[in-house]
């Protein structure tokens, strides 16, 4: 085995990860329209006038309500297609994922408002945008390896034991037929 030559079980992961990522790019997309969209009514005259957050408080607010409507998606997404787990969709899984899920956004939030506060990433759009594709890019790696190793381990393991199961010889299986 080289790098020219992965293994079987290299190829399988590599593979896993680029359909994690797929179902990444359309979280993305979901999660920075939603992040969007609070943001653009944050900034409307009624909130301003109604509801007194920090600016920083109305960032992690945005990231929490865009970030928690993604998982959701996420979880759906990568069940079928990622993970291919067959397990009840609101079981032990769903909770699994759901606290990994509940971990990112808890570092995501710190992470965007540590971008904001530091490296004064806030006040303009483009500064605004720079935090969130950082902490968006953060939170993948963060919730891939959450949802491989824990979330959907029971799915990875059966994916495993089926493949180390043997193949009955061809003439035992005619035999059977027959």
């Amino acid at each position: 085995m080289s790098f020219f030559h992965p293994s079987a079980k290299t190829r399988k992961e590599a593979i896993r990860y680029i359909k994690f990522s797929l179902v990444g790019a359309t979280n993305s997309s979901i999660e920075a329209f939603l992040f969007w969209l609070v943001r653009l009514i944050e900034n409307t005259r009624w909130f301003r006038n109604n509801i007194h957050l920090q600016p920083n408080t109305e960032m992690m607010l945005a990231q929490a309500i865009s970030y928690s409507v993604m998982c959701c998606n996420s979880y759906l997404l990568n069940r079928k297609f990622t993970f291919k787990s067959k397990g009840k969709i609101f079981g032990h899984e769903a909770a699994r994922f759901a606290a990994v899920c509940l971990i990112t956004l808890i570092c995501g939030s710190f992470f965007i408002d540590f971008l904001s506060v530091t490296f004064h990433l806030h006040g303009t759009p483009t500064r605004v945008w720079a935090a969130k594709l950082l902490t968006m890019t953060f939170s993948n790696v963060t919730d891939f390896v959450g949802a491989r190793l824990y979330a959907f381990r029971g799915a990875v393991k059966s994916e495993r034991s089926a493949e180390a199961l043997p193949e009955p010889p061809a003439e035992k299986l005619s035999e059977e037929k027959g």
